[in-house]
């Protein structure tokens, strides 16, 4: 018995000198994932397909975790304030992003000061696609981007557009419109999409390019005029909208919206929020839910992800290199 007592005290040293518990039982407690709620930061304003998209997300996961995912909206910067809340944020699995291009490539591809790398965000995979839709006033005079196209180059810096900002992918569409047609319209940057809908009907602006899926209802209510669509092929929709490739003979990186955790979380954690999304992403409801929210569906996961990125971030350089200084 002596010999017993005196190897359990010796494990139980040894324990507390590692600064762990040897105790049978405790390290498998401890090290279960996940035994209490997680955050789900959501780095756009409520109303947009980030925000839709990632709380249907957050409802998914919570089935499939256990546990609730809450949504934490915070907006700002383009997406970025969100973005870094994600990539700074303890390495634990408890904090996750639903995040998307101008929080992901944009600001790395344009050299823009954010305060973390691209690095320091992990991915677990993308959802879906949103296409950007370029708009007018539904009783404005143009009727097609070619209208705004010969306007513009008739009477340089006279027209306008409005994005959420330098590096969303409303930005990315007409700038590569501009550069591919030199067309001289001059970029106002927006806090989301709602604010640039409102400016196009209101006049203060000549042109929105901004998401699909908040901007269709508009559309569809005569109060925009769709003038094209970034999407490689016509969408159902407006089938009578070109796509931007139509017009500018290129195509624009697509927005997606995906799932992200900070860098160095640990691998067997990682590996269950990306078994969890991948199961989310089998779930009928889930795709029905999300391609009502205006979303083409589609799972890719953690490593496509990455090549997506690194080529994204590729592809925007090249475009802001042939664009006019902001």
């Amino acid at each position: 018995m002596g010999c017993v007592w005196a190897l359990a005290r010796s494990v139980c040293v040894l324990g507390l000198v590692l600064g762990v518990s040897i105790l049978p039982g405790t390290a498998s407690a401890q090290s279960k994932f996940p035994n209490h709620p997680v955050t789900l930061i959501i780095p756009a304003p409520p109303g947009g397909p980030t925000d839709t998209g990632s709380r249907i997300l957050a409802e998914g996961l919570a089935g499939i975790l256990g546990v609730p995912v809450v949504p934490q909206g915070r907006p700002g910067a383009g997406t970025v304030v969100g973005s870094a809340a994600v990539a700074r944020a303890a390495p634990d699995g408890y904090t996750i992003g639903g995040l998307v291009n101008a929080g992901v490539t944009s600001p790395f591809a344009l050299n823009r000061d954010v305060p973390y790398k691209v690095e320091d965000l992990v991915p677990i995979g993308i959802v879906g696609l949103d296409a950007t839709v370029i708009t007018v006033r539904a009783d404005g005079p143009a009727k097609s981007l070619q209208d705004v196209i010969a306007d513009a180059k008739a009477h340089p810096k006279t027209l306008s557009y409005g994005a959420a900002g330098v590096g969303s992918m409303g930005w990315v569409a007409m700038e590569i419109v501009k550069a591919a047609s030199g067309a001289d319209v001059q970029f106002v940057p927006y806090d989301g999409t709602a604010p640039v809908n409102t400016a196009v009907m209101s006049g203060d602006i000549s042109l929105g390019s901004a998401g699909f899926q908040s901007t269709y209802p508009l559309i569809k209510a005569g109060k925009l005029r769709a003038l094209a669509i970034t999407r490689s092929k016509r969408l159902a929709a407006i089938p009578d909208v070109p796509t931007v490739s139509e017009v500018a003979h290129v195509q624009p990186p697509s927005f997606w919206l995906g799932v992200f955790a900070p860098a160095k979380t640990p691998k067997p954690v990682f590996n269950i929020l990306v078994d969890a999304l991948r199961r989310v992403m089998n779930e009928p409801t889930t795709i029905a839910q999300l391609e009502k929210a205006g979303f083409d569906v589609q799972y890719i996961g953690p490593e496509q992800t990455r090549k997506t990125i690194v080529e994204e971030i590729a592809a925007i350089k090249k475009i802001a290199s042939a664009a006019p200084q902001q």
